[in-house]
């Protein structure tokens, strides 16, 4: 037999963060999972009917079974490190540049090409 004196399951609900409603409802869950209350006397002590103090229950256990799921040890990895995210910024940065830069090579060679065109086709329509 272990040491120290017992723990009453429900004078725990009293010590946990939430409100007052919720901690009620968890009470009377516990009451009726320790067979303290059958449900029907749970369902009345929540005024709710025993379809809804089913489903009650339900959500209760389904969360307590999700906050109890193994997770990995420490903190949780941010979504990429600054020095990454930087890298990744300066060279959308860079490629950005490049393509601004091309584009201005091909605007140049056209602005060599295109005056004589526009010249010639100028003085072509003079003559009509």
């Amino acid at each position: 037999m272990g040491r120290g004196r017992r723990t009453n399951a429900l004078d725990l609900v009293k010590g946990l963060e939430g409100s007052a409603e919720a901690k009620e409802k968890l009470r009377v869950i516990l009451e009726n999972l320790l067979l303290e209350k059958d449900i029907p006397r749970a369902a009345e002590a929540l005024g709710v009917s025993v379809q809804r103090y089913y489903q009650l229950r339900a959500q209760g256990l389904q969360a307590a079974l999700e906050g109890l799921e193994p997770r990995p040890i420490g903190r949780p990895p941010d979504e990429e490190p600054p020095e990454e995210k930087r890298v990744k910024d300066l060279e959308a940065e860079v490629a950005a540049l490049r393509l601004e830069l091309k584009a201005s090579e091909v605007r140049e060679v056209l602005a060599l090409v295109m005056p004589n065109r526009r010249k010639q086709g100028g003085a072509e329509e003079k003559k009509r």
